[in-house]
């Protein structure tokens, strides 16, 4: 979630993605396996999803919460798992020179093994109360997709999770019609963005039939760029007990595309 910063950034020598344009920094470069004392990160690492040593400083009221709900997700979608084998996802911690970055998500297009979630090291050691306000304001300008009250601390690496699960969704369809192994990273770009505007219509197409709705907003975040959409909608149906139409219609498209 890129919080003030535009989105979307590629380094086209190296294959690198980001989900913001401002390139996190890791604080540790070659990180390892958290040392926490947290069963769930053992479990978690049984999912292919690692949790960084990186993390193991990060205010422990904030940094929980985050770890139970990327749980919660990936219990939710087993399909995640399943095209997760021999690969896996690593939780980072960072820093950004844009103070604005909450978190973002980082792949690599040919190496599934260079896939991270980095979150904000000036956030996720912060006060609880403040990251709680921080959402809370974005929210209430409708810049970020709804969320339970009980849900805010979590929101961003719901959000970041969310473009993992479209990039698992568009490494499928690309690789049904050419292998990615022959496409340049500038070629891969145009086709993730291309695959991003079709699914935003074929959710909003389930939406209309399923739901009766033809209801396209679900945040500011979310309108101004596809692969925003479908983010923020994932975001809205994990942590909302009420999702709108459209994160419902999402959550169709999960099951029939994972």
């Amino acid at each position: 979630m890129g919080g003030r910063c535009s989105n979307f950034s590629v380094n086209t020598e190296t294959g690198e993605h980001f989900t913001s344009k401002d390139i996190p920094i890791p604080l540790i470069e070659d990180d390892s396996i958290s040392e926490r004392n947290n069963d769930l990160i053992d479990i978690l690492q049984d999912k292919n999803h690692v949790v960084c040593y990186s993390t193991d400083n990060f205010n422990y009221d904030i940094i929980e919460p985050n770890i139970k709900k990327l749980n919660q997700m990936v219990d939710k979608y087993p399909g995640v798992t399943y095209n997760l084998k021999g690969y896996n996802l690593e939780i980072r911690g960072a820093t950004y020179k844009d103070s604005g970055t909450i978190a973002s998500f980082c792949y690599h297009v040919e190496d599934k093994n260079n896939m991270s979630i980095f979150l904000n090291k000036d956030y996720y050691t912060d006060n609880k109360g403040e990251m709680i306000s921080l959402q809370k304001e974005a929210k209430k300008r409708n810049w970020f997709s709804k969320s339970d009250e009980n849900e805010l601390l979590n929101a961003s690496i719901a959000h970041e999770y969310g473009h993992f699960i479209e990039k698992l969704i568009i490494d499928k369809k690309i690789n049904e019609e050419k292998s990615q192994k022959d496409m340049t990273h500038f070629d891969f770009d145009l086709a993730f963005s291309y695959h991003a505007i079709k699914i935003k219509r074929e959710i909003l197409k389930i939406q209309k039939e399923k739901f009766n709705s033809d209801e396209q907003f679900i945040s500011e975040y979310g309108r101004k760029n596809s692969r925003e959409f479908f983010a923020e909608a994932f975001s809205n149906l994990v942590t909302s007990k009420n999702p709108t139409t459209i994160a419902k219609a999402t959550e169709i498209y999960i099951k029939e595309n994972l």
